[in-house]
């Protein structure tokens, strides 16, 4: 595989999703070219990634505080470091690198990125509310 410069085509043309296509092509198990498309999709895996980071710093942060590992959080919502926020952030910037910031995908992308992370904070905003609320009444 030759080396192409960097102008937004390197992430697009090589990396995972040459491997994913090359051992496809060698072994006895086939995976699907829908499959092996979405893998080479550098957005969405940076967005997996990000996610499933996010996601594994909440069962390491959760045992530093409990002591015990739960890996329910995995797929549980909610908490810090919020996913949510994490995969819309590494969308967002995989679309500024891939296509740059002057394409008209980016502001869509960025756009998305702050109504998620702002409705993420009204919803963390009014859980606390909610749990000083029911603390008081409880309490009473």
């Amino acid at each position: 595989m030759e080396t192409i410069p960097f102008h937004g085509k390197y992430l697009q043309s090589g990396g995972f999703g040459m491997a994913v296509f090359s051992v496809t092509s060698t072994t006895k198990v086939r995976i699907s070219p829908f499959v092996a498309t979405l893998v080479a999709n550098p957005t969405l895996m940076s967005g997996l990634f990000a996610w499933i980071a996010a996601q594994s710093m909440k069962v390491f942060l959760n045992f530093c505080v409990e002591r015990k590992w739960d890996l329910r959080i995995l797929f549980a919502s909610g908490g810090m470091p919020s996913s949510h926020s994490a995969l819309c952030t590494a969308l967002t910037t995989s679309v500024a690198i891939c296509h740059g910031v002057a394409d008209s995908l980016f502001p869509v992308c960025l756009g998305f990125t702050l109504i998620v992370m702002y409705d993420a904070i009204g919803v963390r905003r009014h859980a606390g509310m909610q749990a000083e609320v029911i603390v008081f009444i409880v309490c009473r």
